[in-house]
């Protein structure tokens, strides 16, 4: 039986930092010429090959139609069901032709260390080529460069002390829900791992976290879900700043407001109206992130939104660096970043 606690947090208003304006005035619901991968970033992708987790939902779909239409060379897709990492595949070969990208679809729990390994060993070896039982199976493409941390959780809205613990924690790695199993921090951590492990040497790399808005505020009765994705702000910057001297480009970002499964299991019925973007936005923010990286490297580490308009971001780089903008502090106890020795 739900509390009246439990039923007053299911309208109660998030509650957001003061002046919290959006940083551009333009905000975008739907994918436009600048980020569309049959506008402005045609071909942008073109010989790229990509990773993406949590594949088979809404955002995830998208993401590959996006890498897929804008030229990727290999696409590497992974989620815990093959049948609906088959339906994306043909989605994909429907869309762009059979012969014009290589997919790979791989069922892997990314919670799972041994799942984890066996997924990159399958993506390809660190010399870009397939081990000998899976070159018959896939060719020979170069091994991934960029990787999309796609997937993510959310409980549902109740006070802590109402809470499943079970539940609540595995927000923090791996829960099982109608209709799909997702992950957050743990299945963020452990392709990251595996794949900066592998690709050290290699020219350039990419990381993209998916983070939320939700890092942003407080939505009382979300006490799981939203210090996870503050935390995936604070992983991004880790990755960025420990990898400086490799050129990891490492992104935080926010697809938009978008009604998928999982915001259907953890958000109250009439958020609905509220979540108006489309994956196709997410789809064309994260293809540029990844393929204009002298436009976007102003940006590596930090935190960013799927819905800002790209040349209001732009316009904005140096005020962005200057002042140490979207980094995920304590407001009143901003330090300044810098690199080198530290006294402890």
């Amino acid at each position: 039986m739900t509390s009246a606690l439990a039923r007053r947090l299911q309208t109660t208003r998030p509650i957001g930092p003061p002046n919290a304006d959006p940083l551009v005035k333009t905000l975008h619901h739907d994918v436009y010429p600048a980020i569309s991968p049959t506008g402005d970033l045609a071909n942008s992708a073109k010989g790229m090959s990509i990773l993406i987790t949590g594949a088979t939902g809404g955002i995830g779909n998208a993401a590959a139609l996006a890498f897929a239409l804008a030229g990727a060379e290999k696409i590497v897709l992974t989620s815990r069901t093959q049948s609906t990492l088959n339906d994306i595949e043909k989605k994909i070969f429907k869309t762009v032709g059979k012969g014009n990208v290589n997919v790979i679809t791989v069922a892997a729990d990314i919670t799972n260390k041994t799942d984890v390994e066996r997924l990159f060993d399958e993506a390809g070896d660190i010399d870009g080529e397939y081990p000998d039982d899976l070159k018959c199976r896939y060719g020979s493409s170069a091994f991934p460069l960029v990787l999309i941390n796609n997937a993510g959780t959310v409980e549902k809205i109740l006070p802590i002390h109402e809470s499943d613990p079970d539940e609540w924690w595995k927000v923090q790695e791996v829960v099982r829900f109608p209709p799909m199993p997702l992950v957050n921090i743990k299945g963020t951590y452990l392709p990251t791992r595996e794949f900066l492990k592998r690709n050290l040497d290699r020219t350039q790399l990419t990381v993209i976290n998916t983070s939320s808005f939700a890092s942003m505020f407080t939505r009382p009765g979300h006490s799981s879900y939203q210090p996870t994705k503050s935390q995936i702000n604070r992983f991004t910057e880790f990755i960025h700043f420990e990898y400086l001297e490799y050129n990891v480009r490492a992104f935080a970002y926010h697809p938009g407001a978008i009604w998928t499964a999982l915001t259907d299991y953890g958000m109250p019925k009439h958020v609905a109206t509220l979540m108006v973007d489309t994956p196709e936005l997410a789809g064309g923010f994260l293809l540029w992130l990844v393929t204009q990286t002298e436009t976007t490297d102003f940006l590596r580490g930090r935190y960013v939104a799927s819905n800002w308009d790209i040349n209001e971001l732009i316009a904005m780089k140096e005020d962005i660096v200057k002042k140490g903008l979207l980094w995920t502090r304590v407001v009143g106890q901003e330090q300044k970043v810098e690199l080198g020795p530290v006294a402890w």
